[in-house]
């Protein structure tokens, strides 16, 4: 079923009414989570890093955003209001 732009933003308003700290936690999670993570390497490359250092930090930051996006492509949740139509 085809639904037009503005009926779109209607649901969403619907839904999002006054439950923005949901949606907003989520980002600072999802922002937070990562960062905390990658702090160790970060840390341990000091001011010269080695080449194996740079080559660690580099794939560890690789696969940390790799299951970041991973997990943001996943349908978290559906709303009730589709099940209704």
């Amino acid at each position: 079923m085809k639904r037009s732009s503005k009926e779109i933003k209607r649901i969403s308003r619907d839904i999002l009414n006054d439950r923005y700290s949901v949606p907003m936690g989520a980002f600072v999670a999802a922002s937070f989570i990562p960062m905390a993570i990658e702090i160790p390497f970060s840390m341990s490359m000091g001011n010269n890093p080695a080449d194996s250092q740079l080559i660690i930090t580099l794939i560890a930051e690789f696969l940390i955003t790799l299951v970041s996006c991973a997990r943001l492509r996943r349908k978290p949740f559906a709303f009730e209001y589709d099940k209704k139509l």
